[in-house]
């Protein structure tokens, strides 16, 4: 009886590891396949960016017609949206198949709000929204992959921006001791509806309220911050409230 349980036992155990050398052949596999779908895509992607940018610049001349510039600038948009949709795909995969390394640091975090704000500060003012940092005089070094953080506080103030009515506010208070920093990205938007609240972090669910109203992206920006977050072993909160705005706090631990 006890040899026949052994012999059941690596027959699992067989099946197992079977199905464990598939798995990880077929991520390899994915991996391959999304790096070179990157080099495809991006190459001619460029030469939609570099030409749109040419032609509504009117680098090499009048175009003739103001028609034709506004259509080269949508052109030039849509490639910026689509090349941005391709690195968040990669982002993502790269972050689940555990090739994403971070490259750690000591930041002097005014400085990069300060990027951050630069960036960000347009297309704020475009939809009259009031856009706002709060944070201490002096702050401590924050010991973090510093792309990383702003790809994280850049993604989260977008998706405020992007998400709050004309003459809303979008603030970002920064807290830190020399053990946490706490970002608190704070906005008065549509807000997100209770059951879909949990799954907000979830690949490819978009957040948001209105089905009828058509949005840009595939619902990854916030997985990626949330991905780089715990990867930096801190924590993400979000609560919102329909029509009455979003509040998420993003936690880090801050030691060498």
């Amino acid at each position: 009886m006890a040899l026949v349980d052994i012999t059941k036992q690596k027959k699992i155990e067989r099946r197992l590891q079977k199905s464990i050398d598939q798995t990880k052949k077929a991520n390899k596999a994915k991996s391959e396949f999304m790096a070179s779908m990157s080099h495809e895509l991006r190459t001619p992607l460029n030469s939609i960016l570099g030409f749109s940018e040419v032609m509504s610049g009117e680098h090499m001349g009048p175009m003739g017609n103001y028609q034709y510039v506004e259509y080269a600038m949508n052109i030039h948009r849509s490639g910026q949206h689509l090349l941005e949709m391709v690195n968040d795909i990669l982002d993502i995969e790269r972050i689940e198949s555990g090739t994403f390394g971070l490259k750690m640091q000591d930041i002097i975090v005014p400085n990069l709000l300060e990027e951050c704000h630069r960036l960000l500060y347009q297309k704020a003012d475009d939809k009259e929204i009031t856009f706002s940092f709060k944070m201490k005089d002096r702050l401590p070094l924050l010991h973090a992959d510093r792309h990383a953080i702003i790809q994280i506080l850049l993604n989260l103030l977008s998706n405020a921006i992007k998400f709050t009515n004309s003459g809303g506010k979008v603030d970002l208070v920064v807290k830190a001791t020399k053990f946490k920093y706490t970002f608190m990205v704070v906005d008065t938007g549509i807000g997100i509806s209770p059951e879909r609240l949990p799954h907000i972090t979830d690949p490819f669910i978009r957040h948001e309220s209105n089905p009828h109203k058509a949005q840009e992206g595939v619902g990854l920006s916030l997985a990626i911050t949330n991905s780089l977050v715990k990867l930096h072993y801190g924590r993400m909160i979000i609560e919102s409230a329909l029509n009455v705005g979003t509040t998420v706090t993003v936690t880090l631990p801050n030691s060498n």
